[in-house]
């Protein structure tokens, strides 16, 4: 039986990284909230009434406020009923912002999602692509380490940003489905 409360009499092998009912934080800029993942999409409507939702391949576009002391803004995403938390991060003492991409699966992941981020300012253009990472709720060091998602560090940083302040971005989600079966 599913130690964390869901009706899974015989979970399969690393069910408790995708069960509905495991515990998350809300990553919304001072939010207090923690929950189940299944309660987390209700309780961002309800309390912060900004939602990205797409069904389909996606491009996103939207500004990052830039300061020079650290700082850390999320926004959720919710695409093809998979959510996603876009977290931006400024570490102003290894001067570079990170950009990472969390899923939040509630079932076994049947696909892959990548990321690809365009930072532009003119004729400038600095594009990354990253996969997302599952969630974890203690996860500052993966917010500033440079494994998965995008680092611009400072010098990049300035010939991107708009009026010293904003870093304009476009994202576009590609869905790659993940193949379990063994062709052998």
């Amino acid at each position: 039986m599913c130690p964390l409360c869901c009706s899974a009499i015989l979970p399969e092998e690393g069910h408790e990284e995708y069960c509905e009912f495991r515990q998350t934080e809300c990553r919304h800029s001072n939010c207090k909230w923690i929950g189940s993942v299944k309660d987390l999409l209700v309780h961002y409507e309800q309390k912060h009434q900004i939602l990205y939702n797409f069904q389909n391949p996606v491009h996103l576009s939207g500004c990052f406020y830039v300061t020079k002391t650290e700082d850390s803004t999320s926004e959720m995403l919710l695409f093809k009923n998979n959510l996603f938390w876009i977290i931006f991060h400024r570490n102003p003492t290894g001067k570079f912002i990170t950009q990472k991409f969390y899923y939040l699966p509630t079932r076994k992941p049947t696909h892959l999602y990548f990321f690809i981020t365009s930072f532009n300012k003119g004729d400038i253009e600095f594009t990354s692509t990253s996969m997302s990472i599952t969630d974890t709720c203690a996860d500052k060091l993966a917010l500033e380490s440079s494994e998965a998602g995008v680092m611009i560090p400072d010098a990049m940083l300035d010939r991107l940003l708009e009026d010293k302040l904003y870093l304009n971005y476009n994202i576009k989600i590609v869905e790659i489905e993940i193949n379990d079966s063994d062709d052998s």
